[in-house]
């Protein structure tokens, strides 16, 4: 996004291709060169911050291929090393989760431009949401693209829903098609 980054969610209710649109997006990313780290909250996930250690692991992955780690990351690894696989610590709910979050985000800038996709934050634990705001926050100033899926469904939490009025947060709400777009994705589909 022209160095500078964005924060989009992708909202609708369950089955209607918001995980798809994704894929395929971040597919096209990968195809053309372009970083894209996944992280996925899990229903009934008993593990505080999954999806901030599923995404702190990916990046270091990367950063350990690439070798971009710079003395910007130095103050961060104590606690990167709590949620990333290299510390052999398990996740703990007593981290000071704004500066773990704000650690990742200089995971990610060292291993360069990318996508980060988040996916069912509907499941996200408190301290995962916690990061999660921390880094739409972060995503402008970070040229940090966030994707973000998000069921539009009555059990989201209020402080989940709250991300969607983050400043420069914008929303893609995919509804049902019409009887006519479905004709029209039928005749397309089938070279009518």
């Amino acid at each position: 996004v022209g160095g500078r980054g964005a924060v989009v969610f992708v909202t609708g209710e369950a089955g209607i291709g918001k995980s798809r649109l994704v894929a395929e997006f971040a597919g096209e990313l990968r195809a053309r060169g372009r970083v894209v780290i996944t992280g996925r909250a899990v229903e009934g996930s008993r593990v505080p911050l999954r999806l901030v250690s599923e995404v702190a692991t990916s990046a270091v992955r990367l950063l350990d291929e690439t070798g971009r780690a710079g003395p910007t990351l130095t103050p961060f690894w104590p606690l990167l090393a709590h949620v990333a696989p290299a510390g052999g610590v398990a996740p703990s709910a007593i981290l000071p989760v704004p500066a773990l979050a704000s650690g990742v985000v200089e995971l990610l800038r060292c291993v360069g431009p990318l996508m980060l996709v988040l996916e069912d934050l509907l499941w996200a634990d408190a301290g995962s949401v916690e990061a999660v705001r921390c880094w739409v926050d972060a995503a402008p100033a970070a040229g940090l693209v966030v994707l973000a899926t998000l069921r539009d469904d009555a059990r989201v939490a209020p402080a989940v829903r709250d991300l969607l009025r983050g400043d420069g947060v914008h929303e893609l709400a995919l509804a049902r098609l019409t009887a006519r777009q479905s004709e029209s994705l039928v005749r397309l589909v089938a070279g009518a």
